[in-house]
């Protein structure tokens, strides 16, 4: 369920977003707010085939199963090696999945993220780093 932003994908695979951007979740470099589709050019090389919207943050599969998260990540569910304290605006790759470990699905909740691998592993991000 999406709350407060949205996105869209492109059959050209662009992706477009729109809607609160107080965290730079939407991942277009700022925090305003808009009110109409923005495309989202960090985005745009990367191949995106599903997105995920939390509250405050969000997340991008590229189609090697690659992970790119972006927002408020003060409680741990960017997936990073720290908190953020600050925004993250520009989408960032979460290091543990790539090519690698590529990632088959993704979902986002209020505050926390997971991601399931191709070969069937479940990833939680939320205030600290849990795999099942």
């Amino acid at each position: 369920m999406i709350r407060f932003h949205n996105f869209a994908i492109s059959e050209k695979g662009e992706v477009y977003g729109w809607g609160l951007n107080s965290f730079g979740q939407l991942g277009l470099g700022h925090d305003k707010n808009v009110d109409s589709p923005q495309l989202i050019p960090a985005l745009t090389k990367l191949d995106i085939v599903e997105m995920a919207a939390g509250s405050f943050h969000s997340l991008a599969l590229s189609r090697d199963g690659s992970v790119y998260s972006f927002g408020q990540g003060r409680d741990g569910q960017l997936g990073h090696d720290a908190e953020e304290e600050k925004p993250v605006f520009e989408p960032t790759q979460i290091k543990e999945f790539g090519p690698h470990n590529p990632v088959a699905q993704i979902s986002c909740g209020s505050q926390y993220s997971t991601a399931i691998t191709k070969d069937g592993k479940v990833f939680l991000y939320f205030f600290f780093f849990f795999f099942f």
